[in-house]
């Protein structure tokens, strides 16, 4: 999808996300393709063919290169943490082991909240970093002086001092503090789910990123298995015979496990 492109250091390879999110982002794309191929059906008494591709699904995410690219005829490349106009941007280490916060400051205003927040340390007032597009340029070192401050105190107390300041900042979570937040706690991100193949104790999930006004949208059911519900689309809501069901799987179009390993 190009996405791996963009992603990572510029004197280095494209990076793959550890996290397999563009399944996620081409499963959400076949619901909402499914339910807007449902209205279609009860409005116009016809079916639809829908055409999902996890790739196409996944270019979604980077509309701005794709644009830029057609607007401007320029290929977007690795840029880490930076932005096109931020500075401070990015990902700086605070105190203990593998902590970070991220911070982006986005105007002048900000910039002068961020400072007054900080104590206004000398630095802050020097020439080179009086405008958006000063500091920008001179971003590299000014990163180094705003990680020297952040690495002086807890990513949480980062959040706290330069959020109440009205700058954008949020700490780097490991999983055992995502899953013990009390913000993400209040807002029921994660759910406990039973799964016969992970064994029957329940284990926490993100559950579904949205709420709706009338309908309680939380996760009903595990992920189903590989095939594990064949049986019923096929011959209980399409009407297909045993016989047919059972060819479908002698010539491999379904099946309830791999065909390659």
């Amino acid at each position: 999808s190009g996405f791996a492109y963009l992603m990572g250091y510029p004197d280095k390879s494209p990076t793959i996300c550890g996290t397999g999110f563009t399944d996620a982002i081409a499963g959400t794309n076949g619901v909402i393709a499914v339910m807007f191929a449902m209205l279609y059906r009860q409005l116009t008494g016809t079916g639809q063919y829908i055409d999902l591709s996890q790739v196409e699904a996944s270019t979604s995410l980077i509309g701005d290169a794709i644009a830029d690219y057609s607007v401007n005829k320029h290929i977007q490349t690795r840029r880490a943490n930076e932005h096109p106009y931020m500075a401070p941007h990015g990902y700086y280490r605070c105190k203990g082991d593998e902590m970070w916060v991220g911070i982006a400051v986005a105007s002048d205003d900000e910039w002068a909240s961020f400072c007054k927040a900080i104590g206004e340390p000398a630095w802050t007032q020097e020439g080179k970093y009086s405008d958006t597009l000063q500091r920008w340029q001179n971003r590299k070192e000014l990163d180094g002086q705003v990680e020297e401050w952040t690495s002086q105190h807890d990513h949480n107390e980062v959040m706290n001092i330069l959020q109440k300041a009205g700058v954008a900042a949020g700490p780097y979570f490991t999983s055992v503090e995502l899953l013990n937040d009390p913000h993400l706690k209040e807002r029921g991100v994660f759910q406990y789910v039973e799964r016969a193949v992970a064994g029957r104790q329940p284990y926490l999930v993100p559950t579904i990123p949205m709420r709706l006004s009338d309908v309680s949208v939380t996760i009903s059911q595990p992920a189903p298995l590989l095939g594990e519900h064949n049986g019923y689309i096929l011959g209980k809501i399409l009407g297909m015979s045993e016989s047919e069901i059972q060819d479908l799987e002698k010539e491999h179009i379904i099946g309830s496990s791999p065909l390659f390993t």
